[in-house]
This record gives structure tokens, C-alpha cells and sequence, in this order.
């Protein structure tokens, strides 16, 4: 039976709830609302520190951040539906540490452009790095899942 959820990525999507319920977790996982509330805040400060940096003067750094900003939001679009639809925990962990990535690189370049688009970028930089603790956890806990 599919359900509803309001998930990490603040994004609703269809998916078979049986199996995140299924899965094991951290005891340091939050509850539900605690991902909505933090994604709802998290998206609102990448979208002011990427409108900073769109009305900065031009640079090479002003481009390079926008560019891997553009690319740091399509791992994290993608990752719901690989977590939850397609129920791949090791595929959307490899996306996890993807971002990661991409956002430090991202914040890098926000720096060079405006230091307050780095201050904002911050709490998602560490959002995300806990987040991909937890998809971690999750694998090593579920070893039995598939990719």
C-alpha cells in the first residue's frame, strides 16, 4: 500500500512506507517534523544566499558557485526518490557524500562572492553532513537492503 510522506526533502512523494519503517536507525534519528521543519529553513536560507550571489557583481567565482550550486540542488532533489521510492539506502548515500561535497565546494565559491552567502550556507553544510551520518547508519544497520 503506498502512503503519503512529507519527507527529508520537504517534498511529498508516493512510496511504500512499509519499507523506511522497516529499516533500523540511529537512535539520533530525528522525528519527521524535525526534518520538515529544518528542510522548510534550510531551503530558505540556500535560496537568499544563491540570490546574494546572483545579483553579486560578475566574477569567476560568482559562476563557479552558481554552477555548483545548480548542481549540489540536483543531488539533493535526486536523493528523496532514490531513498524513498526506489528504496536504495547505498545509492542515496553515494549521493549523500556527493553533497557533501558540492555543497563545500559550493560554499567555497559563495565565500569568494559574499561572505553572507557563505554564513548562510553554513547550517545546510552541516545539516547535510549530518544527514549523510544518518544514510550511513542506516546502511551499516541494514546490510541486508539492496543498493
Amino acid at each position: 500500500s503506498n502512503e503519503i510522506l512529507e519527507n527529508e526533502g520537504n517534498n511529498v512523494f508516493m512510496y511504500n512506507g512499509k519499507f523506511y519503517k522497516s529499516l533500523k536507525k540511529p537512535k539520533v534519528t530525528p522525528a519527521p517534523k524535525v526534518f520538515k521543519i529544518a528542510w522548510t529553513i534550510l531551503y530558505i536560507l540556500m535560496f537568499l544566499a544563491l540570490s546574494l550571489v546572483i545579483i553579486a557583481p560578475e566574477s569567476v567565482s560568482r559562476t563557479k558557485g552558481i554552477w555548483y550550486f545548480s548542481l549540489q540542488f540536483l543531488i539533493n532533489v535526486l536523493w528523496s526518490p532514490i531513498f524513498f521510492i526506489f528504496e536504495m539506502p547505498k545509492t542515496a548515500l553515494f549521493l549523500s557524500i556527493l553533497l557533501v561535497i558540492f555543497v563545500g565546494v559550493t560554499i567555497y565559491f559563495f565565500a569568494q562572492t559574499t561572505l553572507i552567502a557563505f554564513v548562510l550556507l553554513l547550517p545546510y553544510w552541516i545539516w547535510v553532513c549530518f544527514a549523510c551520518f544518518l544514510n550511513w547508519e542506516i546502511v551499516v544497520m541494514n546490510p541486508e537492503k539492496r543498493l
